[in-house]
């Protein structure tokens, strides 16, 4: 590259150079800066709306196999916290708060703040609770109300509470749960790893045993993938190889001086690990290894134990997840027989709900191409089907075998026409159960919208939460036949004058097929006005894995940040294409081996439809962004359809089909779809980009490679094309991610630069239109 060119590379990519004679859109309306700032403020104010509207959640602290206790109330000193009897139907106060109060008062010297409980969180041990006050940690006898001071020195994991499992470590893929301690079903031991060894901890003392002794670096005993048998005495757990693999460096960039740190990434086509699984015996005798055949190239799973211990279930997948095995592996020899073997052209989409019984199966299969409960012996044989319909079994919670029945979520009842969305409410969840004896299904749960089910340990009684996007959740106890025990909380939007909130817009479009039907969301400002014309924004995420327009109220982040970015002045919409689940498997298998191909068309379709009938909506100034998944769509759209997608924020961008693991179940092996992987890059149409680009980037990002946004970043620059771009050091996948952190308020950095973005290249006409194009930049002598 000539110095001429690099200048101009660095000087685009920090002020966007607009082409001579560039003219302003008569018909637009660009907001006044003093409007701008008003929008700015209410912009920031809507990014704290889920603070704003209380309760109608709860979270429950199972006590025994029914009771519970749940806190309400944010701010401290003022929480309420509610003891919850199912049987007796009763809520009362979890404390005396006046005697509380004043054995606090005395420890402390002081009056606790607040009025109410000045805890949210506490532990019960023995009939006392301990929690912390002021920086100062107490037991409270609950019976007396006598409170005791612990120690500040004091370590708490080791003061008797051994029993509590512990985190061991975080996950490699940002974003999921830390690994913890597992805890036998006896109680009386926990397994944790140590050294690359699988270890046993007591529950009664603390003191750790070494069960396993020949685990080394890169050839490591896993702890996550153990599962502990019925009886406590064995364990199935798997041991990783990882010898001979390709390992990325992760550089940490902000220490004294960078250090490396070496980690695993696979890519489409690269060995996998080879997972060797065992059955180990807690009393010391020797390990059985499990006799799966070949380990080259097949995803192994424990997925636990048959009820009497006889067998332990498995599940094996061959690499392009076309061939889904459930198998039975004998303890005491290793020896593995098949239960159940699904096949599919496309791949056997894991819908991940399995029970194992003590003389039957149960398992959900999308075979007759919607996901539905089947039932098999104890030997694979097939006893029928529980559930049928062109509806999809979304999770199967549970079996209750004393009542028999089987309890699921599904939308089996959206057939009825919606009379605001004129259509049917096809996203819309209800709990159900159904006889394992066979027979009808039974729905649980009332009221429209998304419900989220959480079960007592018992199964005799469940919480049930349900919102939709316009409407507040609501929370209600049943019982597990689903009578309505009572209401426990329903949310009360607290907002103050300046907020001005109206319900985002449920729509149904047409995909670019002209017949299916897309649903999405749009948002619009407060004060919005339909005389006047809106940019307009998409927020997109496509991936074939998960839905992302929201369904809930409050839906983090998908549909908190649209919300308050609409406050600036745009029109913000969300829809879900053709190849996202939840809605038969054929919808979903558009996008196979040809990703990339059909969901631009879609959203593009979307648009056009949705502009329409709202003639507010401006398509001369269209955005779009999105992150992960999100931030691959976004650079398809600007690069595919530069017509109508003029500026985009990408963030952790998955730049190609080649980069990411996760592709070969949607694509199948690069050797095998060669033409799919090519006709998927983004670096390799780098030249097609002409409107403005922000990318966003975390040097430790550990799903989408800091690596891989370098290739589409040389694909820019070679181009000739010009980008904004942000380097978060030592930022994960998720911007902002630390163990323990609240992720979605630390990603404000992320979120401001994108307002910043749109406000720059959609709101401010001095800069429309501006051009990505090389504009040769002199530099001295260069």
């Amino acid at each position: 590259m000539s110095t001429r060119v690099a200048v101009a590379f660095m000087v685009s990519a920090i002020f966007p150079v607009a082409p001579l004679g560039a003219q302003e859109d008569p018909s637009a309306d660009y907001p006044s800066a003093a409007e701008l700032a008003s929008r700015e403020a209410s912009f920031r104010r809507y990014l704290e709306f889920p603070d704003l509207v209380r309760g109608g959640e709860v979270q429950p602290h199972w006590l025994d196999g029914d009771s519970f206790w749940y806190a309400e109330g944010t701010e401290t000193g003022d929480v309420r916290i509610h003891r919850v009897d199912p049987t007796a139907g009763e809520v009362a106060p979890m404390f005396e708060v006046a005697r509380l109060r004043r054995a606090l008062a005395e420890a402390l010297g002081h009056e606790p703040p607040g009025r109410g409980v000045p805890f949210e969180t506490f532990t019960i041990s023995g009939g006392a609770a301990s929690f912390e006050v002021a920086g100062r940690r107490f037991d409270l006898d609950l019976d007396g109300y006598g409170l005791t001071e612990i120690p500040e020195d004091t370590d708490l994991e080791g003061r008797g509470d051994w029993s509590t499992p512990r985190i061991v470590r975080w996950s490699t893929w940002v974003g999921r749960p830390p690994i913890r301690e597992a805890r036998s079903p006896d109680r009386r031991w926990l397994l944790t790893e140590k050294e690359h060894d699988l270890w046993l901890r007591s529950a009664y003392d603390g003191v750790k045993h070494r069960l396993t002794r020949d685990g080394q670096e890169r050839f490591a005993w896993d702890l996550s993938t153990s599962r502990w048998s019925p009886d406590s005495r064995r364990l199935a757990s798997a041991k990783v190889d990882e010898r001979g693999l390709t390992f990325s460096p992760l550089v940490h960039w902000l220490g004294p001086k960078e250090t490396v740190e070496w980690w695993y990434y696979p890519e489409p086509g690269d060995p996998l690990p080879r997972s060797e699984l065992y059955v180990l015996d807690v009393q010391g005798g020797e390990p059985v290894r499990i006799d799966v055949g070949d380990e080259t190239d097949r995803y192994l799973v424990i997925l636990g134990w048959r009820h009497d211990g006889s067998e332990v279930i498995l599940m094996r997948t061959d690499r392009p997840r076309r061939q889904l095995e459930i198998l039975a592996a004998d303890p005491e020899t290793g020896a593995v027989r098949t239960l159940i073997t699904e096949t599919s052209e496309t791949f056997a989409r894991l819908v991940g709900m399995r029970r194992g019984l003590d003389d039957e199966l149960l398992w959900v299969s999308e075979r007759d191409g919607w996901a539905h409960i089947y039932r098999y012996d104890r030997d694979g044989n097939l006893l029928g089907r529980l559930t049928s319909g062109e509806w999809p079994v979304l999770s199967f919670l549970r079996t209750d075998l004393d009542e028999g029945y089987a309890y699921f979520t599904a939308p089996a009842e959206a057939t009825e026409i919606d009379p605001g969305l004129g259509a049917p409410r096809l996203y819309d969840t209800h709990l159900y159960r159904v006889p394992l004896a066979g027979g009808e299904r039974q729905r649980l749960t009332e009221g429209t919208g998304n419900h989220t089910v959480r079960f007592s340990p018992s199964g005799d009684y469940f919480l049930d939460t349900y919102s939709t996007v316009r409407h507040p959740p609501r929370t209600e106890l049943r019982g597990a036949d689903g009578r309505l025990i009572r209401v426990l909380a329903e949310a009360e939007p607290d907002l103050p004058p300046e907020i001005d909130w109206s319900p985002p817009e449920e729509f149904v479009v047409k995909a670019d097929d002209g017949e299916t039907d897309l649903y999405g969301v749009l948002y619009k400002p407060a004060d919005f006005d339909p005389s006047r014309k809106y940019p307009v924004i998409e927020h997109i995420y496509s991936g074939p894995q998960t839905t992302w327009a929201p369904r809930s109220f409050n839906q983090i982040p998908h549909g908190v940040f649209p919300q308050a970015l609409a406050q600036m002045g745009f029109v913000v919409f969300i829809v879900d294409g053709r190849g996202t689940p939840g809605r038969g498997k054929a919808y979903q298998d558009v996008v196979y081996g040809q990703l990339g191909r059909n969901e631009i068309p879609d959203h593009v379709a979307t648009l056009h439809q949705l502009a329409a009938e709202r003639p507010y909506m401006d398509l001369d100034r269209v955005g779009i962004f999105g992150a992960s998944w999100g931030g691959y769509f976004t650079l398809r759209a600007m690069l595919l359809r530069p017509d109508v997608y003029h500026p985009g924020a990408s963030g952790s961008p998955v730049a190609d089909a080649t980069h990411y693991l996760g592709h070969e179940t949607y694509m199948g092996l690069p050797a095998e779809n060669p033409e799919g992987y090519e006709n998927a890059s983004n670096t390799k149409i780098a030249d097609r980009l002409e409107g403005n680009l922000l990318l966003v980037i975390g040097t430790s990002d550990q799903n989408a490679k800091f690596a891989h946004t370098m290739t589409m970043v040389e694909a820019l620059v070679r181009a000739g094309k010009y980008f904004d771009m942000i380097v978060l050091p030592e930022r994960h996948h998720h911007y902002g991610y630390t163990p323990g952190a609240r992720t979605w308020h630390e990603r404000t950095y992320f979120v401001e630069a994108i307002r910043r973005h749109f406000v720059k290249y959609l709101l401010a006409p001095s800069t429309l239109p501006v051009t990505s194009e090389a504009a040769e930049v002199s530099a001295g002598g260069g």
